[in-house]
């Protein structure tokens, strides 16, 4: 049984967001991205992103540990009942403007999504059919034939190249930008690979994250930071053997010289660029793709790492931190309720108002720490079983 309450999610903005720190420190640092590994810090965003997912409490799982004092005050006010004859609470109007934020980004995305589709319909043309970006990606394609969908396209609005689409996917080419026959190569694999890699399904649901949690500025940096995996993986799917790393290499720099600022796809889901504007994300994609990662204490300290990040993803579903909670039997006495002298009321909202010798003693969520035997009804109506 799962249950959705201010203190499951609590625990799970709590582990995702110490998770998207660790991320930011380890890209702050240059060469610590090639130590740990792409595959590392991969596992580790897919949890983020889990438990960013299901910020749900366990029943069955969870143990609650109860803390005391200021912290508890604070926390404790948020989920109670205080507004509107104790329907509506702090926690209430905090989902409902949290819901709203959401929405609103939903809208702004999609209107974005439209115009930039709009753009690339009106202003793209297919590549001639015997062109050299034509033959360079016939070539590809019998590589890998899985791309028979794709086309390829040039686009004028554009100074790097990036695939873009889910029903129709096309790999867009900026127009007058002047490559060799190696650079075609390179650059259409890199767009193919994002393409064969789901990198476009990845981002939309990174994007719906985002947009869920829009008010978290960790969850922008995590956006960005999964476009940096996402060409980082590509590097080195296609980049593998020391020659063709230097050609690589050497495409990469050659296209990065011509960006200079008309990336308008960059903020898309349905669009990967080959390279973006950032001077540190390139240098990085660099260190990633030199480095072998090879030394066996490297090895030893990510085995470590993930063990820990995997335990904490695991804690955070075993341990719901709350403020102290005092049992109704404790806060009246020596009175047990029972079945003849206590029942709940059920409310409309799910929750229910508990009476104990026909006094009204408090409203709960849950009727997990009472008796069983006691009854339950319906507001207006009869005897409910539970």
């Amino acid at each position: 049984m799962v249950q959705f309450t201010f203190e499951s999610f609590y625990m799970a903005v709590l582990f995702s967001n110490l998770m998207i720190l660790f991320l930011y420190l380890l890209f702050r640092r240059q060469g610590m991205v090639s130590k740990f590994g792409i595959s590392a810090i991969g596992m580790v965003v897919a949890l983020i992103m889990l438990r960013m997912m299901f910020p749900y409490e366990l029943l069955f799982l969870s143990h609650n540990i109860n803390f005391t004092g200021t912290p508890a005050l604070i926390v404790g006010a948020i989920p109670v009942g205080h507004f509107f004859g104790d329907r509506l609470s702090v926690w209430s109007f905090i989902v409902i403007a949290w819901m709203a934020g959401a929405v609103v980004e939903f809208v702004r995305f999609v209107r974005e999504e439209r115009s930039f589709a709009a753009m690339v319909m009106a202003d793209s043309r297919e590549v001639p059919p015997f062109s050299d970006a034509r033959q360079a990606f016939e070539q590809i394609r019998d590589e890998f034939p899985r791309l028979r969908r794709i086309r390829v396209c040039l686009f004028p609005d554009c100074d790097s190249p990036f695939v873009y689409g889910f029903l129709k996917p096309c790999i867009f080419l900026p127009e007058g930008m002047e490559l060799d026959e190696m650079e075609l190569y390179y650059v259409l694999r890199h767009e193919a690979s994002h393409y064969l890699h789901y990198d476009l399904y990845i981002k939309l649901f990174v994007r719906g994250l985002r947009i869920l949690y829009w008010w978290n500025p960790l969850c922008h940096f995590l956006w960005r930071k999964v476009d940096t995996l996402l060409e980082m993986r590509v590097d080195r799917s296609i980049a593998k053997e020391p020659e063709q790393k230097a050609e690589y290499l050497s495409c990469l720099l050659s296209v990065t010289k011509s960006v200079t600022g008309k990336n308008r796809f960059a903020g898309s889901v349905r669009a990967v660029p080959f390279c973006g504007e950032s001077s540190s994300e390139l240098k990085q994609r660099f260190q990633v793709l030199l480095k072998e990662e090879k030394k066996l204490s490297y090895k030893v300290g990510r085995a470590v790492f993930l063990s820990g990040v995997v335990a904490l993803f695991v804690l955070s579903y075993v341990y719901i931190f709350e403020p102290y909670y005092e049992h109704p039997e404790d806060m009246i006495g020596v009175t047990s309720p029972g079945a003849d002298n206590a029942y709940f009321i059920k409310r409309e909202d799910g929750r229910y108002d508990f009476y104990l010798e026909g006094e009204f003693v408090s409203t709960e969520d849950s009727l997990e720490y009472f008796n069983e035997g006691i009854p339950v009804y319906k507001e207006g109506m009869g005897i409910e079983t539970e």
